[in-house]
C-alpha cells in the first residue's frame, strides 16, 4: 500500500491543509481590520467518513493480518 493511500496520513493532509487556509482567512481578517467587511472563519473539516472508510476496510483487513501472522508463527515454530 501506498503511503499516500494510508488513510491516517490523508486525513493529516487534509487537516494540515484547513488550517494552511484558515491562517489565510485570518490574515486577510487582520488586513481589512479597519474596513467594514465582516471576519470571516472556516469551520473544522468533518472527518467522520474518513474515519468510517478507514474502519471498515481495516475490518476487512483482520482476516488476512490474523492469517498471516499464524502462519508466520507455524513457520517460526517450525
Amino acid at each position: 500500500m501506498p503511503i499516500v493511500d494510508i488513510p491516517i496520513l490523508s486525513m493529516l493532509r487534509t487537516r494540515m491543509q484547513w488550517h494552511q487556509e484558515r491562517q489565510r482567512v485570518l490574515a486577510e481578517n487582520v488586513a481589512n481590520a479597519d474596513t467594514p467587511l465582516r471576519a470571516r472563519d472556516l469551520g473544522p473539516p468533518n472527518f467522520e467518513n474518513a474515519l468510517q472508510t478507514a474502519a471498515l476496510s481495516l475490518r476487512a483487513q483482520i482476516p488476512a493480518i490474523l492469517a498471516s501472522q499464524v502462519q508466520r508463527l507455524a513457520i517460526c515454530r517450525g
